[in-house]
């Protein structure tokens, strides 16, 4: 678990970055009576093969955390706590 911590403040920190720019943008929009996100207008990506890649990486998260705790950190790379 060492330095699970910071990754983890690190990408909470990332996502946060990553909505605001969304809901500036117009992608995402806020619903401040119910409090909710939605999608908002259509935003065009840049086109990096790369990033689709990282797309097709990231949609398979989900299915990482829905595991046991050991089978999660071995996929994470954590043999030995």
């Amino acid at each position: 678990m060492a330095g699970f911590q910071n990754r983890l403040m690190f990408y909470k920190s990332l996502t946060n970055h990553c909505i605001q720019y969304a809901i500036e943008c117009g992608a995402l929009v806020i619903d401040k009576n119910e409090m909710t996100l939605s999608v908002g207008k259509a935003v065009a990506l840049y086109s990096n093969p790369k990033l689709n890649n990282a797309f097709k990486v990231a949609s398979l998260l989900p299915k990482v955390f829905k595991q046991d705790v050991v089978t999660t950190y071995i996929q994470l790379g954590i043999h030995q706590i």
